[in-house]
């Protein structure tokens, strides 16, 4: 069975901290599988990236200028290197054993 030790969590963002910290939040606290967090932050945002700063478990692209969601997640997913990518919104907050209820609906032959 293919687990998601191999998955990483891209989670898209643009000035809405408070809710990205609830998404953060609950993913930490949900997870049971560890992942590669990645946060696509759609354009300058000095409080978003402040924030970023301070959490040593999340990796983050800022784009320079707000571009809209598919150009940051683009460029996220070409630094991802595990083989599977959970995509959430920042307005997302994950439910207790999301990842458990969802492992066993991960076929690798259906992308």
């Amino acid at each position: 069975m293919v687990t998601f030790d191999s998955a990483s969590i891209l989670v898209k963002t643009w000035k809405n901290l408070p809710f990205l910290k609830k998404c953060i939040e609950s993913i930490r606290k949900h997870s049971k599988h560890t992942y590669d967090i990645w946060i696509a932050v759609d354009g300058p945002d000095d409080e978003t990236e402040t924030w970023l700063k301070e959490q040593k478990d999340l990796n983050y692209n800022i784009l320079p200028e707000h571009k809209g969601v598919s150009t940051n997640t683009n460029e996220c997913v070409k630094k991802i290197q595990r083989e599977y990518i959970l995509f959430l919104d920042d307005d997302n907050v994950l439910a207790p054993d999301y990842d458990i209820n969802l492992e066993p609906h991960i076929n690798p032959n259906h992308v």
